[in-house]
């Protein structure tokens, strides 16, 4: 990573990037900072978005390789020149003394532990076109890190809400034979974005929770509106197989019916949380998470922020 202060960012006309990985709650991550653009503004931020629905706005829509373009030999610079008129045209300039605020779920790239036993293989050529596109070095990056158990599980659910999806257990062999996870990981985003400084939270996102917002911009931020319950609330089993249900029969779920059928089917009314782990199951992975969490501590370039300590902000 470079050996740049972050210190004054917003005097400086930093760059600020959030790296998000749960489906279940960086939607609500990305709806906080579009429901808050104004707030953010007042306090010398820049939110960057994507239009992700048609209720939000959104001014970020970045060209990134997906793995089809990379098995095709396509090299970065026409997604360079893509994504640069796309940041134009949604308003960024990197000449500007002016803090910015990015997050897009999409950065990273797909995770295929499911398919093919890989975590999130893309990320390193996709923030390396983002990098190269903005003009100007990441001051820094906040990546949310999750425990296994609760990412996989979670993953799961967002997949299940797409399309058919085979039955969670059968996958269960590729997700424990996953190779290199969070470690692997942090590696490839400090040599795709080289940010001045990598931030990694290790407390799950809540729409509430303004903590990742504060460690990105690395001050305080306050007032701000968390997005409605529905997108943050975990999805419920019963939620899940009819979902499921509908899919398989080839009956098409708009988003709108989805949301229905997850509000029929809450957890709040009593049903059960869609959690397919054993105990013994989810003590195998949470322990790899540890033991990353502990491998990644003496680490001097990276900041590392621990649920206790978030808990006594």
């Amino acid at each position: 990573m470079t050996d740049q202060s972050t210190a004054n960012l917003s005097d400086t006309g930093a760059v600020l990037l959030a790296l998000t990985t749960q489906p279940m709650a960086t939607d609500s991550f990305r709806r906080i900072l579009d429901r808050n653009t104004g707030q953010f503004a007042q306090q010398g931020l820049d939110v960057f978005v994507p239009k992700r629905t048609e209720d939000t706005s959104g001014n970020l829509a970045l060209c990134l390789p997906a793995a089809r373009d990379l098995r095709s030999g396509y090299g970065p610079k026409p997604f360079i020149q893509c994504s640069r008129d796309t940041l134009k045209a949604g308003g960024w300039d990197a000449s500007l003394p002016r803090t910015s605020v990015m997050a897009d779920d999409t950065l990273l790239g797909e995770m295929l532990a499911f398919e093919q036993g890989r975590f999130f293989p893309l990320a390193r050529p996709r923030l390396r076109v983002l990098a190269k596109s903005l003009g100007r070095p990441v001051d820094r990056a906040v990546l949310v890190m999750q425990d296994y158990a609760d990412l996989y599980v979670a993953t799961y659910a967002s997949l299940a809400e797409r399309g058919p999806m085979r039955d969670f257990r059968s996958f269960l062999p590729a997700l424990v034979n996953v190779g290199a996870g969070w470690t692997g990981l942090v590696g490839e985003v400090i040599k795709g974005l080289n940010p001045c400084r990598l931030v990694l939270l290790t407390e799950p996102l809540r729409g509430g929770n303004t903590q990742a917002l504060s460690a990105l911009a690395d001050r305080p931020l306050t007032d701000i509106a968390a997005p409605d319950w529905h997108f943050d609330e975990p999805v419920s089993r019963d939620a899940i197989e009819m979902m499921q249900k509908n899919f398989r029969a080839g009956v098409g779920l708009s988003q709108a019916d989805i949301l229905d059928i997850k509000q029929d089917f809450s957890v709040t009314k009593g049903y059960d949380r869609f959690d397919p782990l054993t105990t013994a199951e989810r003590r195998m992975f949470s322990n790899r998470y540890r033991n990353e969490l502990e491998a990644m501590q003496p680490a001097a370039q990276l900041d590392l922020i621990e649920p206790v300590l978030m808990a006594a902000e």
